[in-house]
């Protein structure tokens, strides 16, 4: 009788890791890596069972000082082994965007990061190393991984835009059209040539993404822009916290006037009408956000309660009328 076969079995070579991921629960066994012989006692128990063998458990099986030596045994034994890169890439929680202090990166902005991996680990194994692939796979590079020998491919993130299930049609014609043929190696020329041009593919390289604060600034001087340029006088109060915004305001907007209404942080704290300054929170301006103060203002109106509101009016309808 044959014996049962499995698709894959997983086999621990180590359980040290380099990271500490939050949804991966501590150990409490000692560090260890697996030893040559023990390794070699492993493949002849598993090999009537399974054609593939999956170093991933605990551990970070790349780790392991004897990994070329062991992935040679097994070679020669039968038994097959493949690297899955990358279906996430945890980055640090610096903005608080989320309440906790590691998040995931994934999609096409993964895929600069993840082709990189790609080409260092076929390099160091000089092909021979089957990889899987996820990391910001799309329509767009999908062709050209597959031309480099790196598949299987697994796609997630491409399906959560608009039209996202209608594109994995695009994508399973785009392969059909491409010869097959089984695997033989890593085209390790392709891989780094592949990830030299996601450097520069404007696909993955962008400018860096402005902050909501920046970005609503910017679309009150745009808005202001469009109604002065109908002949429409616009007066548009807005915490102006960047230099850049208010240098485009000044040239673009028609008749652009600045006034930096200037209170005190003493000021502010004693009026503090919503709590906010008391309380010391992160996002209000001047407190835990940085601001960059206006230094070309064409007026200047003290807020510190020196003056009542009816004089600022006055001053502001002055240096109107003498043009200030």
């Amino acid at each position: 009788m044959e014996p049962l076969r499995f698709k894959k079995i997983y086999l621990e070579i180590t359980n040290v890791c380099n990271l500490r991921c939050p949804f991966c629960p501590p150990g409490r066994r000692p560090p260890a890596f697996m030893g040559r012989e023990e390794y070699l006692r492993a493949l002849e128990q598993l090999r009537p069972y399974t054609q593939y063998l999956y170093f991933h458990v605990k551990g970070e099986p790349l780790l392991h000082p004897l990994l070329p030596e062991f992935l040679a045994l097994a070679g020669e034994r039968g038994l097959e082994f493949g690297l899955k890169l990358s279906n996430t890439f945890p980055v640090e929680v610096k903005n608080k965007e989320l309440p906790a202090e590691e998040m995931y990166m994934a999609g096409k902005s993964l895929f600069p990061l993840t082709i990189e991996m790609a080409r260092r680990v076929s390099r160091d194994f000089d092909g021979r190393l089957r990889l899987s692939y996820s990391g910001g796979a799309d329509y767009f590079n999908i062709d050209r991984l597959f031309q480099c020998g790196v598949w299987p491919v697994t796609m997630a993130t491409t399906a959560l835009k608009p039209g996202g299930y209608q594109r994995f049609t695009q994508i399973a014609e785009k392969l059909e059209a491409l010869p097959f043929a089984p695997f033989t190696r890593v085209d390790t020329a392709g891989v780094e040539a592949l990830a030299l041009a996601a450097r520069r593919d404007p696909l993955h390289v962008k400018a860096v993404k402005p902050l909501p604060r920046r970005k609503l600034a910017e679309s009150y001087g745009r808005l202001c822009a469009l109604l002065s340029n109908q002949g429409v006088t616009v007066v548009c109060c807005t915490i102006s916290m960047f230099h850049s915004v208010r240098a485009w305001n000044r040239a673009n907007i028609p008749g652009y006037y600045e006034v930096y209404l200037e209170a005190s942080m003493d000021t502010l704290r004693r009026r503090d009408q919503k709590g906010l300054y008391s309380r010391n929170a992160d996002n209000v301006a001047g407190v835990g956000l940085q601001v960059e103060l206006p230094d070309t203002a064409d007026l200047i109106l003290d807020n510190n309660g020196q003056s009542t509101p009816e004089e600022q009016v006055a001053l502001l309808c002055w240096a109107a009328k003498e043009g200030v």
